[in-house]
């Protein structure tokens, strides 16, 4: 675990990665990656709670729900070289969220980052300056929190919405 507090914050950084996909070929590939850059990792089935690594690489499903509930900011895959995955339980918890660009197709990411609560970065540079500007302003954490949770609250009730527009028309 690093070892710094952080300003205004009760809390120390880990890095926890879940793959997109959990199985034994794309593990081994991240595994793979992780060692070629001297990283120490643990996956999560073999850890050893006592004494948690920095990084932690998530082996199991149905995890990811919860660990927003822990999250700092989430990085939300895909939108560097696809397209960006859900954007929606990272915002739910209030987690500030950072992904690549291509967020072109969800209507989500587009209105969370005209809100300032998705902040866009294409390079480990821009991942830096935002991870900076989180951990040193814990006004500014708080407020895209604030923007976040407010935005998933406002859309409440729009399943049942469509449903009853589609209804209407038969």
């Amino acid at each position: 675990m690093f070892a710094h507090k952080l300003p205004g914050f009760d809390l120390c950084f880990n890095i926890w990665i879940f793959p997109h996909i959990i199985d034994e070929k794309n593990l081994f590939q991240t595994q793979t990656q992780l060692q070629k850059y001297k990283l120490n990792f643990e996956l999560y089935s073999k850890l050893n709670f006592e004494n948690v690594q920095d990084l932690v690489l998530f082996d199991k499903l149905g995890i990811l729900a919860y660990a927003y509930e822990k999250g700092f900011y989430a990085y939300v895959g895909g939108a560097i070289h696809n397209r960006v995955h859900n954007v929606i339980e990272p915002a739910f918890f209030g987690l500030p969220i950072l992904c690549g660009p291509k967020i072109f197709h969800s209507a989500e990411a587009r209105a969370l980052q005209e809100a300032g609560g998705i902040f866009i970065v294409q390079s480990s540079l821009d991942f830096m300056q935002v991870h900076s500007k989180l951990i040193h302003s814990p006004k500014l954490y708080r407020e895209v929190q604030t923007r976040n949770k407010e935005f998933v609250f406002s859309k409440q009730g729009s399943s049942e919405k469509i449903y009853l527009f589609i209804k209407s028309k038969d």
